[in-house]
């Protein structure tokens, strides 16, 4: 299964499947180390979820973070506070976040864990999703577990003519280059556009979720459902949060300067939604042309 490495496979709505897929993806990369959870979620866990021993006997830690919201700095020297009580002391600490690769995050990481380990005390690396994704895919039993709809299926000279022609339809409503593209180059902090750009994402959720448009492959149907429901999300969102009119979406500019704490936390969860969008649909595409060929 190795293009499977290349999926953008998405995270898992819940925190404790997340942590699960942190625990597996750290006895892969440390093979044949253990590693186990520490504690349960809402306990005080000395800023460690999940803890082991490298090849070498060292002490491993690893922190979750269930956010594709980025992890400010603040947040990062908090973690490595709390893991300093951890005990037995740990040789390194690892945060494993669901953001996907940021290099001015990893930068950020890189520079502290140089001043850490030069005052002799553990470095401090990140595990973005792809990261924890490329350790998953070296085990295909493991992967699967995770990701049940990825069980081989139907073969694409076997699929079913009906699912091939579902599967037409919907990628001519909802192309790679058309609003999945607008929203992946879209920022939403003072956009203002036609509502008329999003029709093909409300003709999908009004159509998209009835029986004579479902796939007979299940992990294609499964990949679909995630994104009608993510579509579903984000409009309602901006139903919710933003100032229309009668023709155009905006995130007035002048929000900026009279609710700045408004405009800013509307403008994130709006981009976090369409990044989130961009990738299930990407993840659709993919499966359903290794699937239905």
């Amino acid at each position: 299964m190795s293009s499977t490495g290349e999926l953008l496979l998405p995270p898992p709505k819940s925190w404790d499947e997340f942590e699960a897929i942190v625990l597996s993806a750290a006895k892969i990369r440390w093979s044949p180390a253990e590693f186990y959870r520490h504690g349960r979620q809402g306990q005080r866990v000395d800023g460690v979820d999940v803890y082991g021993l490298d090849a070498k006997g060292r002490h491993i830690g690893i922190q979750g973070k269930h956010t594709q919201a980025g992890i400010p700095e603040e947040m990062v020297k908090e973690e490595v506070r709390r893991a300093e009580s951890f005990a037995p002391a740990l040789s390194a600490l690892f945060l494993a976040t669901t953001h996907k690769r940021d290099q001015s995050m990893a930068h950020a990481m890189r520079l502290l864990s140089r001043h850490r380990t030069a005052d002799r005390k553990f470095g401090v690396e990140i595990l973005f999703w792809e990261d924890l994704i490329a350790e998953l895919v070296k085990d295909e039993a493991v992967l699967l577990s995770h990701y049940p709809q990825l069980k081989p299926g139907v073969s694409p000279a076997a699929a079913k003519p009906d699912d091939r022609q579902l599967f037409n339809q919907l990628i001519a409503l909802l192309p790679a280059d058309g609003v999945i593209d607008f929203l992946d180059r879209t920022n939403m902090a003072g956009a203002s556009f036609p509502k008329s750009m999003l029709d093909p994402l409300v003709a999908f959720l009004r159509d998209w979720n009835k029986r004579e448009r479902t796939f007979a492959d299940a992990a294609v149907e499964t990949a679909k459902r995630q994104l009608w429901e993510k579509v579903q999300e984000y409009l309602r969102a901006l139903a919710d949060e933003t100032g229309q009119d009668t023709e155009r979406i905006v995130v007035p500019e002048t929000w900026e300067k009279e609710q700045p704490e408004r405009f800013w936390r509307v403008a994130r969860h709006l981009n976090l939604l369409a990044e989130e969008l961009v990738e299930l649909h990407g993840t659709l595409m993919e499966i359903a042309r290794r699937t239905l060929g």
